[in-house]
C-alpha cells in the first residue's frame, strides 16, 4: 500500500515545486508538434547532456498548454518521441499499474519493445488532468537528469492517451523481487551492490530519489539492476521551476523512515538510505519488510516505537560472519537517528567488502 501525505512547500532554491491552477483550459487542445526522425530517436536518448544549473531557471506553471510543458522539457534533455511510437501495436489498456501511474506495453517503429507510463487520473476535472501533468513533468524532468549503469534510461516524452508519458525500455524480467524469486542463484550480494551504487550516484548528484524499494527496482535482460521510478525525487540543482503551494507526496509505508511518517521532514539522502536497507532486506529474505506485521501496526512500531524487522535467523546466522556484519550494517541504515545512518557509498564499499 502507498500512503499520501499533503506536503506543504515553499518558495526553496533548495527543492522543485509544484502548483495547482484552475486555469488549465488550453491543457487539451489538439497536439501539434515537429518530431525528430524515427532513426535519431536512440541518439537522441544516448547522447543526452546534464542540464546546466542556472541562477534564474525557468517557470513552469499548470497553466500552461500541455504541448508547451512538452516544448519546455524537450528543451531540458528530455526529447519528444512520440513519431518514434508505432501507435498500433501499443497496448491500449494498462499492462501493469501501481501508485498513481498506469504502465502500457509499446513499440518503437524501429521495432524494440518499450514501456509507456502515464499518470492515473482519479477525477475528471480540469484540476485533476493539470496536477497529473504536473506530476509527470517533475519526474521526466528529474529522471532526465540521471544517467548510470544502474538508473533505467529515459528515452523520453510522448504524448499518449492524451497526456504526457514517459518511455523507456521495457523489461521483461520485471521487478527485483520478481527475478530473484524467478532466479535462485541470483546473486543478491552483487545484485544490491548495484543497486546502492546508483543511489550512492544519485545522492553524488545531489538528487534525493524518495521511493527506493525493491518494486522500484527493475532487471535487465542481462541481469542488471536498474533505479527506476522518479515521482518522488527532489534536485538539489536545476534550470526548470514550478510554482507552487500544495504537493501530494506518496510513501511506500514499510520502506520509508520513521521521520517521514511522521511528519517531521521531507524525502531526504537520509530518508533514502533507510529505504536502501529495507530495500536489501527484502532481497535477501525474497519478503518485504515487517512481512509478519500489517501495514496499520508497521506504521505504530516504526513511527512510534522506532522498531527496526525482527532478525530472522534463517536469513541471518548468528553463526555466519558475513550475515553478522551484514545485518549490523543494515541497523546502522535503520537507526532512529537519521545522521548516524551510512552514506550509500558506505553502504555499497561494506557490501563488495562482504
Amino acid at each position: 500500500m502507498t500512503t499520501k501525505y499533503l506536503q506543504q512547500e515553499t518558495e526553496d532554491p533548495e527543492s522543485i515545486l509544484y502548483s495547482e491552477s484552475n486555469d488549465d483550459e488550453h491543457q487539451q487542445r489538439s497536439l501539434h508538434r515537429s518530431y525528430p526522425p524515427v532513426k535519431e530517436v536512440k541518439a537522441i536518448a544516448n547522447n543526452r547532456r546534464a542540464v546546466t544549473t542556472v541562477s534564474e531557471p525557468l517557470l513552469i506553471s499548470s497553466s500552461m498548454p500541455l504541448q508547451e510543458i512538452g516544448r519546455i522539457l524537450g528543451n531540458h534533455s528530455c526529447p519528444d518521441i512520440t513519431q518514434g511510437l508505432d501507435l498500433e501495436k501499443c497496448s491500449t489498456l494498462p499492462v501493469r499499474g501501481g501508485g498513481f501511474g498506469d504502465v502500457y506495453e509499446g513499440l518503437l517503429i524501429s521495432g524494440q519493445k518499450v514501456a509507456i507510463k502515464s499518470a492515473r487520473i482519479f477525477v475528471s476535472s480540469r484540476e485533476g488532468f493539470a496536477q497529473t501533468t504536473k506530476s509527470l513533468a517533475r519526474e521526466l524532468y528529474s529522471w532526465s537528469k540521471c544517467k548510470h549503469p544502474n538508473v533505467l534510461e529515459l528515452y523520453g516524452l510522448a504524448y499518449f492517451n492524451n497526456q504526457i508519458a514517459t518511455v523507456s525500455p521495457w523489461m521483461d524480467n520485471g521487478t527485483l523481487p520478481q527475478y530473484i524469486n524467478q532466479h535462485a542463484q541470483s546473486d543478491v550480494r552483487n545484485l544490491c551492490y548495484q543497486i546502492s551504487g546508483s543511489v550512492a550516484y544519485l545522492h553524488g548528484m545531489g538528487v534525493v530519489h524518495g521511493d527506493i524499494k525493491g518494486a522500484n527496482v527493475l532487471i535487465a535482460d542481462d541481469g542488471t539492476p536498474k533505479l527506476a521510478d522518479f515521482g518522488n525525487t527532489i534536485l538539489r540543482a536545476y534550470s526548470l521551476r514550478f510554482t507552487g503551494t500544495l504537493d501530494e507526496a506518496s510513501f511506500s509505508v514499510r520502506w520509508t523512515a520513521p521521520e517521514l511518517l511522521s511528519g517531521a521532514t521531507n524525502v531526504s539522502i537520509e530518508a533514502d538510505i533507510y529505504a536502501l536497507g529495507m530495500t536489501i532486506l527484502e532481497a535477501f529474505t525474497g519478503e518485504v519488510p515487517f512481512s509478519d506485521k500489517s501495514e496499520s501496526a508497521v506504521l505504530g512500531d516504526v513511527m512510534l516505537r522506532r522498531k527496526i524487522p525482527t532478525r530472522r535467523e534463517a536469513y541471518f546466522p548468528s553463526d555466519d560472519a558475513q550475515k553478522e556484519t551484514l545485518w549490523r550494517l543494515l541497523e546502522r541504515c535503520w537507526d532512529s537517528r537519521p545522521r548516524e545512518r551510512p552514506s550509500a557509498k558506505d553502504v555499497q564499499d561494506h557490501l563488495n567488502s562482504l
